[in-house]
């Protein structure tokens, strides 16, 4: 798939243009692809619309609490994000994300058992190309420790170790051999405050920025 281009859309003449995204190859030859460190953009009038009905469907368990019925909605609306073709990935330092939705019945999936755990997803100014994953249920805490790198559509993943916290114990730590646990999200849909991906696994995923 080529790279998307976001380009200005005549509006009306009281209004200032708008920026829609669709593929190349209408009109103009597309842009060259921007660089994977630079901030990705607020969502175009299409997507935002998108976004806000997933935010309506996607309940409060990251999907867990919805019927098939509901779930069919929501992956609906990803691909119809994906279908907008507006999927680069970009750093995010200093940024804390969330899970809004995903299929994935893995360790991941924020639910253990009958419990719904509270996720980040951190990666902090001070550790570019490292990102934490964490789960908290009460005064246990999950962490994953990982490093991130933008390749064209794919964010590559490369896990460091895991730790289990008791408040304030460390109760266990899983260090991996340099390459021994690696993943990658495929982007399908990516902007300032929504992302949506699959995993090397399939399991689809949305993220959203936590303010």
């Amino acid at each position: 798939m080529s790279a998307p281009r976001c380009m200005a859309a005549r509006a009306p003449a009281a209004a200032a243009p708008v920026a829609v995204c669709r593929p190349p190859g209408r009109g103009q030859p597309a842009r060259p692809r921007a660089s994977s460190a630079a901030a990705p953009s607020a969502a175009p009038p299409a997507a935002a619309e998108l976004t806000a009905r997933l935010r309506a469907l996607a309940g409060s368990q990251y999907g867990h609490d919805l019927d098939a019925s509901r779930r069919a909605e929501v992956e609906a609306v990803c691909a119809q994000l994906a279908a907008l073709d507006c999927a680069e990935p970009s750093a995010a330092p200093g940024e804390t994300w969330r899970p809004l939705y995903t299929n994935s019945t893995g360790n991941s999936s924020g639910k253990l058992g009958p419990f719904i755990t509270d996720v980040e997803q951190i990666f902090p100014a001070d550790e570019p190309g490292i990102y934490y994953n964490v789960s908290r249920l009460g005064p246990i805490t999950a962490q994953l420790r990982g490093k991130c790198a933008v390749s064209g559509r794919r964010v590559n993943l490369e896990f460091e170790n895991v730790s289990l916290r008791l408040g304030p114990w460390q109760v266990s730590k899983k260090d991996w051999a340099p390459g021994q646990m690696r993943g990658h999200w495929a982007a399908e849909y990516w902007d300032a405050d929504t992302r949506v991906f699959k995993t090397n696994k399939g399991s689809l995923f949305v993220m959203v920025r936590k303010d």
